[in-house]
């Protein structure tokens, strides 16, 4: 990896949308016009969906061979382009263009789907980002340099899947047809929006726009603009490993427009930051987390989404199982039929489990409605703690056992590829052992498995060739029961006729994250998985641009499996009304007060007076008042003083010799003190053998007269009283000494996290090991 020091200076409000309308308009409205492109070409392709075995199959035929580059030609008329009730005109100008013999007409290709059509106008945009609120650019730091190492192209063979589809829906050919015709580069920022932010104010590059596809994508896509070249350019974030650049690349490499490709030249596609060096942050940070809070007695990785609305129904019904007939007349069980059937699942909740997920998906009882009788007084989340991070998010549960006892499950939402490498090592390095994973994956051709199935995997096969053996369970709700043996991909665009023939023999499915997840775990943790099927690699009929076609045998297979899961594990109910033990009890309640008593500070503000108050014994609510009269400060200062010092500090770290480390102590910030209002004094310690006035010499004089505007710097040598309690620079990252703050943090029951703007945000931790807690909030 290659550092490239940058000192910058720039002070302003944070990393906006600096638009210059005369300077943005020509570049905004190509790419407006492409995303409109876009937009109608896979409203199109649905509605040919629709029509099939509807209309004349060369009506059908002709709908499917419109092309991007026809309706681009088409016409430039952004409000015909973008109003749904002009697109239907459109496309029949187009094919009677195209195909004048088939005589269409308006009739033709009516499809009164207008939901549809109307949600589509909302997607495929481009729009004003956020502005990301207090976000100071950093000064004094280093900079990745962009890496111009592209990966290898595929083999020229033929995709296996629809690749035009599938990218159309997924992330939007829209920004890549306009780096083709107007010869654009790309960059991806590995790392989370703190890396982002940071990569941005670094280079001093201007968000113009941000753009929107149909699916929801936690990978944002933003038109930017460079001003040091002068020209503008695509930026991807939250990059989170290499995997997801390989799909990313090989997205850019398929598509063509006008018969142009993105030619993809030295320098064209950037990668700033190092997906190991992220995944090792990522690892340290889950660990901590872990670390306090009890261990889960299961984990599950995937259907997250699937599991809360499982949780939420079950605890649904748990609640009404025994209620009046007015309340069940709320929920449309009025009828006998209804009646009986809901008497039923009750009696089975009673004696069983509330988890009846498919009887209850399938009852066509307004369970939901259960809100409107109990509002407040039950929880519409049952999740105890939730922690987000770049590519994923987790959270925990406390269900109950057929015998009374309390069970912690924690539930991670799906990630792709070698993102799944830092939760593994996390889960690993914290004693978790019951793992369950559900994800999707493709079936290979003629082994008798069609899309919505549940496969159970038997053994994978890893990038590097090994043969590993998953963990026998039986939750697959699929009848046969399968056992398949599981490749392993980087990314669906692998799946080409070449690597069918070379790779895939004896593959049953492909999919791209287990192969890690068990190399990692190991033989001696418990590790089921399970399969649903979204596709049948090279099935011209099940596809995954066809998969929504069969998205309700899906769903019913999904909900089977989620009910096994709870059932066969003797849950009976979640929980969510679980009174827990606190960690630091005393500390917790004294912060509490200081919130009531000061609501709108700042949680990072409201920490430091609760530790300054802790520390020097006060309680009494006149000691509070006086503590109050602190500086107040917001996390944008705080997260500046911090950032800037460790920039001071990792910088003058790298440009030591090798094998030396100096070493930094703060009082305020080892004690959680620390009041960027106030100046704080700072011992910047030289390693063994070197003087204080051989560590200046390394030391930006620049740099060091800036910060002591901010603290009273002292540069001391190793013989120096706070050599013995300094902290070692042992990263080159900047953000060193929020390492150190996690460490009172922690001790106090809180953790750090990040948030939008790439600011750090309070966190409350949980309770004492083995107790239950609260609902935990971002503060």
């Amino acid at each position: 990896m290659r550092f490239l020091f940058v000192l910058l200076f720039i002070f302003n409000i944070g990393v906006q949308a600096f638009a210059d309308s005369a300077r943005d308009a020509a570049v905004v409205e190509s790419v407006d016009r492409l995303l409109a492109v876009d937009r109608l070409q896979f409203y199109i392709l649905n509605l040919a969906d629709f029509l099939s075995n509807k209309r004349d199959p060369s009506l059908v035929k002709a709908l499917y061979s419109i092309t991007p580059e026809d309706i681009y030609k088409a016409t430039s008329d952004a409000k015909v382009l973008n109003t749904p009730a002009h697109w239907d005109g459109l496309i029949l100008s187009i094919v009677n263009t195209k195909a004048p013999g088939l005589k269409a007409t308006a009739a033709d290709f009516k499809w009164d789907y207008n939901f549809f059509k109307n949600k589509l106008a909302t997607k495929f945009v481009s729009d004003s980002p956020k502005a990301f609120k207090g976000v100071k650019p950093l000064a004094l730091d280093f900079a990745d340099a962009p890496l111009n190492d592209i990966p290898e192209e595929r083999l020229e063979s033929k995709y296996l899947m629809d690749v035009e589809r599938y990218i159309s829906e997924k992330t939007t050919r829209a920004f890549v047809w306009d780096a083709i015709i107007n010869e654009r580069n790309i960059s991806f920022i590995i790392g989370d929006q703190r890396d982002f932010t940071e990569t941005v104010e670094r280079n001093g590059f201007e968000i113009v726009k941000e753009i929107k596809p149909m699916a929801r994508n936690y990978n944002k896509i933003y038109l930017a603009f460079n001003p040091k070249t002068q020209k503008h350019f695509y930026m991807v974030n939250l990059i989170s490993g290499a995997d997801r650049i390989l799909h990313f690349v090989d997205q850019i490499k398929a598509l063509k427009f006008d018969g142009k490709t993105f030619a993809s030249k030295k320098g064209q596609v950037t990668v700033y930051g190092d997906a190991d060096r992220f995944h090792e942050k990522q690892t340290a940070i889950l660990k901590d987390i872990f670390k306090n809070l009890p261990v889960a007695d299961k984990v599950l990785i995937g259907q997250k989404g699937a599991f809360e609305t499982a949780i939420r129904d079950a605890g649904m019904l748990d609640i009404v199982k025994t209620q009046s007939s007015e309340l069940l007349k709320t929920m449309g069980v009025d009828k006998p039929s209804q009646v009986s059937k809901f008497n039923g699942m009750a009696q089975r909740a009673m004696k069983e489990s509330s988890f009846q997920l498919d009887a209850i998906n399938n009852s066509g009882i307004k369970i939901e409605n259960v809100y409107e009788k109990y509002g407040d007084s039950i929880s519409r989340s049952y999740a105890q703690f939730t922690s987000e991070q770049a590519s994923h998010e987790f959270s925990d549960y406390l269900l109950e056992d057929s015998n009374g006892q309390i069970k912690r499950w924690r539930v991670f939402s799906a990630v792709w590829g070698d993102e799944i490498v830092p939760i593994a090592q996390a889960l690993k390095d914290t004693g978790h052992k019951d793992i369950v994973y559900i994800g999707t994956a493709g079936a290979m051709a003629n082994k008798g498995i069609k899309v919505g199935d549940v496969i159970r995997g038997g053994v994978v096969q890893t990038h590097s060739g090994k043969k590993l053996a998953f963990t026998q369970g039986h939750l697959a709700p699929t009848p046969q029961d399968r056992v398949a043996v599981v490749g392993q991909v980087h990314t669906p665009f692998e799946e080409t006729e070449a690597w069918l023939k070379k790779t895939a023999a004896g593959f049953d499915i492909v999919e791209v994250e287990t192969g890690y997840l068990r190399e990692i775990m190991g033989e001696q943790t418990k590790l089921e998985t399970y399969f649903l099927i979204s596709d049948v690699v090279g099935s011209e009929n099940e596809t995954l641009a066809h998969a929504a076609q069969s998205s309700s045998r899906r769903k019913r297979n999904q909900l089977k499996l989620l009910e096994n899961l709870f059932v066969q594990n003797g849950i009976r109910a979640p929980v969510s009304n679980y009174e827990p033990i606190p960690q630091n009890a005393r500390f917790k309640a004294l912060f509490r007060k200081l919130t009531e008593l000061s609501p709108s500070r700042d949680a990072i503000s409201v920490f430091q007076m609760a530790q300054t108050a802790m520390r020097a014994g006060f309680t009494a609510e006149s000691d509070l008042t006086a503590i109050m009269k602190q500086p107040n400060f917001k996390r944008a200062d705080f997260d500046f003083s911090m950032k800037s010092l460790g920039s001071l500090l990792a910088n003058t770290q790298k440009a030591l010799p090798r094998g030396q480390s100096l070493k930094v102590f703060s009082e305020d910030i080892m004690k959680g003190t620390f009041n960027p209002k106030v100046k704080s004094t700072v011992f910047v310690i030289a390693p063994d053998g070197m003087s204080a006035e051989q560590l200046k010499a390394y030391i930006n004089p620049t740099s060091l007269d800036f910060m002591k505007k901010y603290f009273d710097i002292r540069v001391v040598d190793a013989k120096d009283p706070a050599a013995s309690i300094g902290r070692s620079v042992s990263t080159l990252s900047s953000d060193v000494l929020f390492e150190v703050y996690r460490d009172v943090l922690a001790k106090s029951g809180f953790g750090l996290e990040i948030d939008i703007s790439g600011n750090y945000r309070l966190k409350e931790l949980t309770g004492s090991m083995g107790a239950p807690r609260c609902s935990s909030v971002f503060m």
